[in-house]
């Protein structure tokens, strides 16, 4: 009887140290996948660079908080805002990755107007003033999701519009502005940071890189 409780008791210790090897080779496994597919990292920007970026992004932001400053005001029980999470999102891809298909106007600006809209239809069927006909914990998931499959679908992928649906779905606080959200913070804001783009760049930062808001786009040709 002995000898079989110390035969069984040795399995046990094989089963777990292969356990433990099994989640080590695991983790070793997904910390490697790190690495990418042979890519190199990205590497750092010139000074130049950086101080156009950051003097872009301030001066964007700032101009965006003084616009915020007067207009921020009680509306409909909700705040009339320009200044939003998603800005900050909007400046560090346009100023920091300007070079980004992600960070060309028609993408700012389309998939900014197709997440507010796609925001407040999805309200309408799970508000309770409206029809709740999906629980608020599904919307604030799915209007993000229709967000990111609609611009994709379209060429119009902008993370930052995300983020701006997100919002609408779980700030009550921005919900009374109805379809006015979409004027002002949304594009407002985004025409906002698009227009320091062009007062802030050098010749490698030059935009609109892509000019159609629709369709294939058109790339200009000799941009740097």
């Amino acid at each position: 009887g002995g000898e079989v409780g110390l035969e069984e008791e040795e399995g046990k210790q094989k089963e777990r140290r292969s356990l433990g090897e099994r989640c080590c080779r695991w983790c070793v496994r997904w910390l490697l996948k790190m690495r990418g597919q042979g890519g190199q990292p990205a590497q750092g920007q010139d000074w130049i660079f950086t101080l156009w970026a950051t003097v872009g992004s301030f001066l964007g932001l700032l101009l965006a908080s003084g616009i915020d400053e007067f207009v921020s005001q009680p509306y409909r029980g909700g705040r009339l805002t320009v200044l939003i999470a998603s800005v900050g999102a909007l400046a560090t891809l346009i100023f920091a990755a300007p070079a980004s298909p992600f960070a060309q106007p028609r993408n700012v600006i389309g998939a900014h107007i197709i997440a507010s809209v796609v925001a407040l239809l999805v309200d309408y069927i799970s508000n309770p003033f409206y029809a709740p006909i999906i629980p608020q914990w599904i919307a604030q998931t799915l209007s993000p999701a229709l967000v990111i499959g609609i611009t994709a679908k379209l060429g119009l992928t902008h993370p930052p519009a995300g983020a701006a649906a997100l919002l609408y779905a779980s700030q009550a606080s921005v919900k009374p502005l109805g379809w006015l959200y979409l004027a002002c913070p949304v594009l407002l804001s985004s025409a906002v940071s698009l227009s320091r783009t062009h007062k802030a760049g050098t010749r490698a930062r030059v935009q609109p890189r892509v000019t159609s808001l629709i369709g294939t786009p058109f790339v200009i040709e000799g941009l740097p």
